[in-house]
C-alpha cells in the first residue's frame, strides 16, 4: 500500500504493517526549444516500488518515465507551465502505475 495524504507511515506501522517504498530519480527537468519561437518541458525520472518482506526487499517494478508538454510561449514563463503541466502529468501516471502495481500483487 502506498498512504494517501490523510495516512502516515506511523499509522501504518503501528497496525504491523511496513508500506512499500516508492525511490524516485529524477533524471530531466529541462525547458528545452525546438526554434526561437517553440519550446516544451521535459520530465524524466525512473521510479521504483519496492516491498519489504521477511525475507528482504522485493522491486515490485521500475519503470522510466518520461512526458513533454508544449510551451505556450517560448521564454521563461512559457517553459514554467510547460515543465509544471510536464510534472502534473508524470505524477499522475506514477499514481496509476503505482495502484495497478499493488492492485496486481497484493499483501499476503
Amino acid at each position: 500500500m502506498v498512504l494517501g495524504p490523510e495516512e502516515s507511515a506511523t499509522i501504518s506501522r503501528s497496525k504491523g504493517e511496513v508500506p512499500d517504498t516508492l525511490r524516485i530519480s529524477l533524471d530531466e527537468f529541462s525547458h528545452y526549444f525546438d526554434s526561437a519561437s517553440a519550446s516544451g518541458g521535459l520530465v524524466r525520472l525512473r521510479a521504483t516500488l519496492i516491498r519489504a518482506t521477511p525475507a528482504g526487499d522485493r522491486v515490485l517494478g521500475q519503470r522510466l518515465f518520461t512526458v513533454r508538454s508544449p510551451a505556450p510561449s517560448a521564454d521563461a514563463p512559457g517553459g514554467v507551465k510547460a515543465l509544471i503541466a510536464a510534472s502534473d502529468s508524470v505524477v499522475a501516471e506514477l499514481v496509476q502505475w503505482v495502484d495497478q502495481l499493488q492492485q496486481q500483487q497484493p499483501r499476503q
